[in-house]
């Protein structure tokens, strides 16, 4: 890590590479919003919010920028008409207006979690009314601010409401679609729901599996407005991951869980039809809520962490960035298992490829040494799946004696 932070990343030659490591992003429109940096002033260089405009899949036209050092921001979630961007910038809340210029203007700027000295925030989200603005962090403490409006945009945040949620770190908030409740996941193994206007707990997510319920942390969630349900991320520490789906009409009872990685994970991302989930050991896995079926899973360049992760406007592609200072568009069409498995696919080609060698072999070696050749046999191992950039596969053959 120290390495990345000094190194000089602006002589990088290859277009999937930014010159600093990225902590947080969001995409509206065609505009993707990142806060990246090389450590602030401890390590004598600066942090930024900056804003791109994407061309041809390479992050390459800066539209806006502002330097926030010695601050980082660990989310960023766009309002539900995309106009307003929710930042959580150490300890204090931001609203941003995005113009159709791609240029940010900053309009709030309040701190949250004052309650301990070097506490930070984790999470903020608006709910979808916009009415009210959720913050959760380090101290476990949900908060609720009322937003105020003034010639159609957000003139200021209050608080309105402190609810002492939870006993460890709070990691994602979310309203649901008609803005009535709030949901706060948390490390302490528990998600709980909240009436928005009086603050009362209506209900406790758990797991209650006795295998399960002391293992499985609550990393992020969401709302899926399609099916009405409240969407988690929990994992259990280097372990197997779960997305689960808790359904508002019957009364939050979870009606699908799957695994959806076989290490831990900690990004989410999530629009009508599609879930995308970026884990710690570089992998990006694509869900299909529709089929209820994993449809890709497609390594970001390196074995690192994806640190962050988003959805275009159009919902075609997923941008996911990792800690190497990567980033990768990948697809949202097409199947992974087809990939694998069609007539056409990697797999098929070198398994044409091993008929022919050993098609050579026994025209052009075997038969000019026969008794050699006859205490030789040729057999496929293994074939890999190509989950490599290009669907590169590979096979491995062995050459033995009888």
């Amino acid at each position: 890590y120290q390495r990345r932070v000094h190194g000089d990343y602006t002589n990088r030659k290859m277009d999937n590479f930014l010159p600093f490591p990225v902590f947080s992003m969001t995409i509206v429109n065609q505009y993707i919003i990142l806060n990246g940096g090389k450590g602030g002033a401890k390590y004598g260089s600066d942090n930024f919010v900056r804003v791109y405009l994407a061309e041809k899949n390479v992050l390459k036209t800066i539209t806006s920028e502002e330097n926030i050092t010695p601050e980082t921001c660990s989310s960023m979630e766009p309002s539900e008409n995309k106009q307003w961007i929710i930042v959580s910038r150490s300890a204090s809340l931001y609203i941003y207006e995005l113009d159709s210029k791609g240029v940010l203007t900053k309009l709030v700027n309040v701190v949250t979690e004052s309650a301990k000295e070097g506490v930070e925030q984790r999470h903020a989200r608006m709910s979808p009314s916009g009415a009210y603005v959720a913050t959760g962090g380090e101290d476990g403490v949900l908060r609720l601010w009322k937003v105020r409006y003034a010639s159609n945009n957000i003139n200021e945040v209050i608080i309105d409401k402190e609810i002492a949620a939870h006993s460890g770190q709070i990691n994602g908030v979310c309203f649901s679609a008609n803005s009535e409740y709030v949901f706060s996941a948390s490390s302490d193994r528990t998600c709980r729901i909240f009436n928005v206007k009086d603050g009362k707990s209506l209900k406790c997510l758990s797991f209650g599996l006795p295998s399960m319920d002391t293992k499985l942390e609550f990393r992020a969630c969401a709302f899926h407005a399609k099916s009405n349900s409240l969407v988690t991320l929990a994992t259990q520490s280097r372990k197997e991951s779960y997305v689960t789906f808790w359904n508002l009409s019957k009364d939050f009872d979870p009606t699908d869980s799957v695994k959806i990685h076989e290490n831990t994970c900690f990004r989410l991302a999530l629009t009508n039809n599609m879930l995308a989930v970026g884990s710690n050991d570089g992998y990006l896995t694509l869900f299909d809520i529709r089929s209820w079926k994993i449809i890709r899973k497609e390594k970001i360049i390196t074995t690192v962490p994806v640190t962050t992760l988003a959805f275009t406007a159009d919902e075609q592609k997923v941008l996911a960035i990792s800690t190497c200072c990567a980033y990768k568009y990948v697809p949202v069409g097409g199947s992974f298992k087809d990939k694998c498995c069609g007539i056409f696919s990697t797999c098929f080609w070198v398994l044409i490829a091993s008929i022919v060698i050993r098609y050579v072999l026994n025209k052009y070696y075997w038969t000019q040494n026969l008794e050699h050749a006859q205490s030789l046999s040729l057999s496929l191992i293994h074939i890999s799946e190509p989950t490599r950039p290009r669907l590169i596969s590979y096979a491995v053959f062995c050459l033995k004696k009888k």
